[in-house]
């Protein structure tokens, strides 16, 4: 069997670097996640740039068995996700204000209504590209909203 070599974490142009220097044949991971843990074979290499840098150098070049070692470690965002992330919780928490004076001071389809839209168009847009950065697929995201829809049916007014 071939050894495929598994670039993981790392944006387009370092994984062409890589690419000449570790050569292939390749399979290029953005990110890791649950795929990198069930795609690598025993005689694999796995080439990791965005790890954590505490326990695992930049860069690091490790086998299958040390890949498995490393799956309940905790690894950094990437400047990418970091971002998304940060900009996500600002969207959010304009609209917790928006529903908050709502709740305090009424609804206004004209003021409030617009607002609203607004808001909700900023969040929305911001969950998609939480989704896209992390690397969420979208049968993920409809398991969890069937699991949250189960809850809310159960313990909850908003589906009578």
């Amino acid at each position: 069997m071939a050894r495929t070599v598994h670039y993981v974490g790392m944006d387009m142009d370092t994984y062409r670097r890589a690419r000449l220097v570790f050569g292939g044949p390749a399979y290029y991971h953005r990110w890791m996640d649950d795929r990198v843990f069930t795609e690598v074979g025993d005689s694999d290499m796995v080439v990791i740039d965005n790890a954590k840098k505490e326990q695992i150098r930049m860069g690091c070049i490790c086998s299958r068995q040390e890949l498995h070692r490393m799956k309940n470690e905790t690894f950094l965002l990437s400047k990418q996700q970091d971002e998304t992330a940060v900009i996500a919780m600002e969207e959010m928490a304009e609209l917790i204000q928006v529903l908050s004076k709502a709740m305090r001071f009424g609804y206004t389809p004209g003021d409030t209504g617009k607002r609203l839209v607004q808001e909700m168009g900023d969040v929305r847009l911001l969950l998609e590209l939480l989704q896209n950065t992390f690397g969420i697929e979208d049968d993920e995201i409809y398991l969890a909203m069937e699991s949250k829809k189960a809850k809310l049916m159960a313990w909850s007014s908003l589906y009578e």
